[in-house]
């Protein structure tokens, strides 16, 4: 799941907007990335509104992540990704309302060509990691 995010100190800041549904980020600075379209998650949210076109944008997600840390923003965030800053009070959750991201990893192999064996213990541990 994919969720608006942003840093301790920042959401402290701009808590006198009392971000309490989808609205109401409409006052806040949005970090935006390729990566993690904000599109999607609007419609989710029953916002009709358009990609945004200003605020930083990163094509790297972890360096959004760490904008999103450093106060510098609103950015989306999967649940998996985040859940270290989240957990530790660096990132707060700002809405219940998530989307799914338009993305995803896909393992594929060819049938005509068995995987050698150290690449399947290599799915096997990424499967079996804690995401």
């Amino acid at each position: 799941p994919v969720f608006p995010a942003c840093g301790r100190e920042y959401y402290e800041r701009v808590n006198g907007f009392a971000v309490t549904k989808p609205e109401d980020l409409h006052n806040l600075t949005l970090l935006r990335s390729p990566l993690e379209p904000w599109r999607p998650w609007f419609e989710t949210a029953g916002l009709d509104w358009p990609e945004p076109l200003t605020g930083a944008q990163f094509n790297d997600i972890g360096l959004m992540l760490e904008a999103i840390v450093s106060n510098q923003g609103v950015g989306l965030v999967r649940q998996r990704m985040a859940r270290q800053w989240l957990a530790a009070g660096q990132m707060v959750k700002l809405l219940d309302i998530e989307s799914v991201s338009p993305h995803g990893y896909y393992i594929v192999e060819r049938e005509q060509a068995p995987l050698m064996p150290e690449a399947r213990y290599f799915i096997d541990w990424l499967l079996g990691l804690d995401w």
